[in-house]
């Protein structure tokens, strides 16, 4: 079988993006083998490079997380001469991707509407917290509080509990996913039309996007999903169950599962016939019941001996585990999901990181590569792409329109 190059080989990403939603989307298009520069300021850079915990060799876990394979090129937009080297930059790149307040990017002459009236094949994604035609366009955007606003905080944790915030950056991740995906399709629309365009991307959007059975549900019938815990509003059994040696998640979301659950896992069955069992409803409305019923088999043995009971059956369950163990599991190290970077000249140590989750049966990602130093490539990059000489590259950098 032929391998391929990587599937964005040759595509150019221009990245003013920071935090988290940003640089993830830039991030995976990296892994897809493009070329991403990453805009930081001279100073200080991404405001993650401060985040706690650090590396022995200084660097930030949350940084290098989800800036490999990326290119830093340190540059003050302040300064009319930096904003001059990022515009050159951003007309030589197929894809500009930033996630700073609507008016900004527009303050220094590096907005979509400026840009293509001199590079109409640009593909220009911006991220935000409410999107570009919002009332509440001019207001940041926080992981937390599109949790907040779109009712997904609400709907998580216990109903005798103030609501939850769902842990991880989880909102971050699934828009900078979202917006690559968006990214990736005016791509493809640009190699039938020869023209880029605007992706307009928000946090709130991508959080009720994400969550459609629920809204769809509340608009079909005027009510609020209630707060259920780790239970869920559509099928039961569903919860965490105490085992003699942990919990395990477990789940039967059909009919046909919940019979295999009663028969062949916990040889009740005259569960099956129950008259508070027999269909969904029935388990719905007296969930308690049959809560109490699993839980108090399940503690009969350990974890390991009821999974591999359940999954044979087609019974959804897992271990509720820390990451550590997740990491550590066989299942996550055969998909390679963990993988080792080589810091190179880009950090004092190799270091361990999640890998990326695309799998191609005939393209290959790009191996990943350590995040950058701040500003560690500005000078290769103004000569290689700008052709800028040493003597231009130290004017800018004495001047202060540049660092690195």
């Amino acid at each position: 079988m032929t391998v391929c190059h990587a599937p964005l080989s040759g595509i150019r990403v221009l990245d003013f993006t920071r935090m988290l939603a940003g640089p993830y989307m830039t991030m995976n298009l990296a892994d897809l083998g493009a070329e991403v520069l990453k805009v930081e300021e001279p100073a200080k850079g991404d405001e993650t490079r401060g985040f706690p915990p650090h590396t022995e060799d200084g660097e930030s876990c949350f940084f290098t997380s989800v800036n490999r394979s990326k290119r830093s090129i340190a540059i003050d937009l302040r300064h009319p001469e930096g904003r001059e080297v990022a515009r050159a930059l951003a007309l030589q790149a197929d894809i500009l991707a930033e996630n700073f307040r609507p008016n900004v990017m527009a303050r220094y002459g590096l907005d979509y509407q400026t840009l293509r009236q001199q590079h109409r094949r640009l593909i220009y994604c911006s991220v935000t917290g409410y999107g570009h035609t919002s009332p509440l366009r001019d207001v940041g955007g926080y992981d937390p509080i599109a949790q907040a606003e779109s009712g997904l905080m609400e709907m998580t944790g216990f109903a005798d509990n103030a609501p939850v915030r769902a842990g991880g950056g989880i909102i971050d991740s699934l828009t900078g996913a979202m917006a690559g995906q968006a990214v990736l399709a005016a791509l493809i629309a640009r190699g039938s039309t020869g023209q880029g365009q605007f992706v307009d991307i928000s946090l709130l959007d991508c959080t009720l996007a994400a969550m459609t059975p629920y809204a769809h549900s509340t608009l079909s019938t005027g009510r609020d999903m209630p707060r259920v815990g780790n239970k869920s509003v559509f099928m039961a059994p569903m919860d965490i169950y105490q085992c003699a040696d942990g919990p395990v998640l477990l789940i039967a979301s059909s009919d046909r599962q919940f019979r295999m659950l009663c028969t062949e896992v916990l040889q009740r069955p005259e569960l099956v016939d129950d008259p508070r069992f027999r269909t969904m409803t029935d388990r719905l409305a007296n969930r308690q019941d049959l809560d109490r019923i699993i839980g108090a088999a399940l503690l009969e043995q350990p974890r390991q001996t009821w999974i591999d009971r359940m999954r044979p059956s087609g019974i959804v369950v897992g271990n509720v585990r820390q990451m550590s163990e997740a990491l550590a599991s066989p299942e996550v190290r055969a998909r390679g999901m963990v993988v080792a970077v080589d810091g190179g000249e880009r950090a004092l140590e190799d270091y361990d990181t999640v890998g990326s989750p695309f799998f191609f049966s005939h393209s290959q990602l790009r191996p990943p590569g350590a995040a950058p130093r701040l500003g560690a490539d500005t000078d290769d990059v103004l000569a290689s792409l700008l052709s800028y000489s040493p003597a231009q590259i130290r004017a800018l950098r004495e001047a202060g329109a540049i660092g690195g």
